[in-house]
């Protein structure tokens, strides 16, 4: 709680704008949101692929050339060196050449800050499109961080497998499936992937939960800004936003005026859920992030603790905003 105090181996950058003036920005503040998008080929030494074929366009190909590989455990992956300007929010997609022999349980990993996240691929379909791998929180430098493994039967707990089956299946349409010799028996290929710095379009309540959850036990401060210092409400959801490069102020009243207001009845999750806790005279004196089911998390002077609470407890319920 806080009161406030005070009223395709070619690189392809796409310029940047600043996005002013829309239901999600004030004007005169502006989105710290730089567009930002990066092609690797397989064509130029910013990939890597050691023991990979190569070949050239043929009949039933589309691009001009791509790399491919039988499956095989444990043999190097192939490599795409990307330059992620600044540690935030970006969506990958791979590219690859039409076939219906290609393999069915090709695999992309992403570096995060937590390691490698593989993603699971079908390769013998949407040939010739750019295809969206996911959505991954990427590290600021010039790094191999995005992988295309020959390894498709691994039993990965990052891919999608089911633990307490012992057969390798994957998640597919919400069900579990066994992978069958024709889903991994044909060659990996690596041909492309684009980087895109993340937008509201692709930014969904589930990125930002996930990122809230991060904060999850973190000691609550008043005035506190950081996971050393603790945080306060506040801060907790200026920086929970800011990993998407979304600015808001540090003040829960000022915060207020972002976004779109939202009935009560209509909150959900993602939503800001605003607090006049000493009284309607008084300013706006606290704020967190809906999650569902009439609760949110937030960092509070009632736990001391970042935790997840009901907003019908909380004193002086004042209204909400939505920012994606």
């Amino acid at each position: 709680m806080r009161r406030l105090a005070m009223v395709s181996l070619m690189v392809v950058v796409v310029g940047s704008s600043m996005l002013a003036g829309t239901a999600m920005f004030p004007k005169e503040t502006g989105a710290k949101w730089e567009p930002y998008t990066q092609v690797v080929d397989n064509a130029t030494d910013r990939f890597d692929a050691h023991r990979w074929g190569a070949t050239g366009q043929g009949e039933s190909y589309v691009g001009e050339n791509y790399r491919f590989a039988r499956p095989s455990e444990g043999d190097t992956p192939a490599s795409f060196k990307v330059r992620i300007p600044k540690t935030a929010l970006y969506t990958v997609y791979a590219r690859w050449p039409q076939d219906r022999g290609f393999n069915g349980s090709a695999r992309i990993g992403v570096l995060t800050p937590n390691g490698l996240r593989w993603s699971p691929v079908d390769q013998r379909t949407r040939g010739g499109h750019w295809v969206k791998v996911g959505t991954f929180q990427m590290e600021e430098g010039d790094k191999y961080s995005v992988r295309v493994s020959r390894d498709t039967t691994a039993d990965d707990p990052n891919n999608g497998v089911d633990p307490k089956k012992g057969d390798a299946p994957v998640a597919k349409n919400s069900q579990w499936y066994t992978r069958s010799s024709a889903d991994v028996g044909g060659y990996v290929v690596a041909d492309a992937v684009m980087v895109k710095r993340a937008f509201e379009d692709d930014l969904t309540a589930n990125d930002i939960l996930r990122e809230a959850n991060t904060w999850m036990g973190e000691e609550y401060t008043l005035g506190g800004c950081s996971k050393e210092a603790g945080v306060d409400c506040s801060c907790f959801t200026q920086l929970t936003y800011g990993a998407f490069g979304i600015y808001l102020p540090d003040s829960p009243a000022l915060q207020y005026y972002y976004g779109e207001e939202v009935a009560r009845e209509d909150i959900r999750p993602g939503d800001l859920v605003f607090f006049k806790e000493h009284g309607t005279d008084e300013s706006i004196s606290h704020v967190g992030i809906a999650i569902g089911n009439g609760e949110l998390i937030h960092a509070n002077a009632y736990s001391n603790w970042v935790s997840v609470g009901r907003i019908e407890y909380i004193n002086g319920y004042y209204g909400a905003r939505r920012l994606l």
